[in-house]
Order: structure tokens, then C-alpha cells, then sequence
């Protein structure tokens, strides 16, 4: 992967602790403005294990936000449409002050992916 600039890219699995912990180490002094995570689930076609692997990882995501995005940061983060889409939207608003859903044009018309951009972070 060519290197970006002020950016480092952890490639793993965030459900494992040993990710989230590098991930807190690299970024221990740092100051984190923006979170962006097109992390998405093995797929299984098991709707329940999808559902609970898709609902660990962007409770990982937010995670990570408490602990390291700073106040007024912002989120983007991937999620499949579904039974979890509206309690992830209700979470996601209790924390951001702007949200708005995007769907890019490079994803297949057929495809429950999309994007939710978070904006000002009300660190608590």
C-alpha cells in the first residue's frame, strides 16, 4: 500500500483485542481528527451472524472514538442496511451533531452498503 502522508493503516481483525490495543498504542500521542472505517464482516449469509459481527465491529468503531477522537472529530464508518441500521443511526446521533447517509456511486445499485459521515463529536 503507498503510504499517505500523516496516515498509517492497521490491517487485522478489529474484533481482536490485540488490534484494538496496537491501534491505541500507535495513536497514543496522537491527536485524532477524523475516524474512517470500510471495515465489513466476512459475510456469511447467516443473517444472525452477520448481524452480530457487523454490530461488533462498529461498536469497536465507537469504541475507539470515545477513546480517541478528539471533541468536534469526525466518523465515517461503513454499515449494511438492515435490522441494526437505526439503532447504530440513534447511537451515532447521541454522539455527532451531524449526520448525513451517503451511498457512492461505485456501489452496486443492489448492494445494502452505505456510508454514514459523522460530523462534530460531543466528547463526553
Amino acid at each position: 500500500m503507498q503510504k499517505i502522508y500523516n496516515t498509517f493503516f492497521i490491517k487485522g481483525n478489529i474484533n481482536k483485542i490485540k488490534i484494538l490495543n496496537i491501534i491505541i498504542k500507535k495513536t497514543n500521542k496522537l491527536i485524532i481528527n477524523n475516524i474512517i472505517s470500510d471495515i465489513s464482516p466476512n459475510i456469511t449469509g447467516i443473517y444472525e451472524t452477520d448481524y452480530y459481527n457487523q454490530k461488533k465491529i462498529i461498536n469497536n468503531i465507537l469504541w475507539l472514538c470515545k477513546k480517541k477522537l478528539i471533541n468536534k472529530g469526525n466518523l465515517i464508518i461503513k454499515i449494511f442496511l438492515g435490522k441494526l441500521f437505526n439503532k447504530i443511526l440513534k447511537k451515532i446521533k447521541n454522539i455527532f451533531n451531524y449526520i448525513k447517509i451517503f451511498k457512492p456511486q461505485s456501489s452496486n445499485f443492489f448492494s445494502k452498503e452505505i456510508y454514514i459521515i459523522a460530523k462534530n463529536y460531543n466528547k463526553t
